[in-house]
């Protein structure tokens, strides 16, 4: 049985075009599992997608061009790696942008976070804003006040 260091080892030393071709549909099968045990969302050209209905490697349409250069084959196998090692929304969507940029796919494919995600860092956004408005008023209610309640303990 391989290690997982051995397996992301293997991944990125198999840069021909058939070991590609066999670890991105392997990879992809493990990225659906993945956006569905994370409950994220796949956004394909800016819309959301259904993730029951929508399967990376038969909807996605990739196309492997046999004439990608040997610099290109490496940089994907290294991305597909990474994803190997830290399976994260990040990783996720930098092999897919690099897919995209080399041509392998056509559709600008990537990973959103889950909906109760979203909702918690607009709301945080919102705070952010709201706390600096607050401590806004707070530096000017200090100046105004100054001391002038302690001049009139001295008297």
């Amino acid at each position: 049985m391989e290690t997982t260091q051995e397996l992301i080892k293997r991944i990125k030393s198999e840069i021909s075009n058939e070991q590609i071709e066999y670890n991105l549909r392997h990879v992809f099968n493990c990225i659906e599992d993945w956006v569905d045990d994370n409950s994220w969302r796949i956004s394909v050209d800016g819309k959301i997608v259904d993730t029951e209905s929508f399967d990376l490697s038969l909807d996605l349409n990739y196309e492997f061009d046999r004439n990608t250069s040997k610099n290109g084959r490496k940089q994907i196998a290294k991305k597909i790696a990474r994803v190997w090692q830290k399976p994260s929304r990040r990783t996720i969507n930098t092999l897919l942008f690099v897919l995209r940029k080399r041509e392998v796919i056509k559709q600008n494919v990537s990973i959103k976070q889950n909906v109760k995600e979203q909702e918690i860092q607009n709301k945080r956004k919102i705070w952010k804003h709201l706390q600096a408005q607050s401590d806004k008023a707070l530096q000017e209610y200090k100046k105004e006040k100054g001391n002038y309640y302690k001049k009139d303990l001295v008297v």
